[in-house]
């Protein structure tokens, strides 16, 4: 199966991202990988102007409003 990228065409709607590790392994509970996710999302605000509203950030998904 392929990885596909979504677009998001409507700049001044908020979004509601849900996203899950496959299998439900609980990877955000390790610090290293909750601190590459936590960069990740500083870097989209910083580089790509992406205003983050909320998260989450659980056990094996997070959710954001963005």
């Amino acid at each position: 199966m392929g990885r596909s990228r979504y677009k998001f065409h409507e700049l001044h709607d908020p979004y509601f991202i849900t996203s899950s590790v496959l299998e439900g392994i609980p990877l955000f509970m390790q610090p290293v990988i909750a601190d590459i996710i936590m960069g990740a999302l500083r870097y989209m605000q910083r580089e790509h102007y992406v205003q983050l509203r909320a998260y989450v950030l659980m056990p094996n998904h997070l959710h954001l409003i963005a």
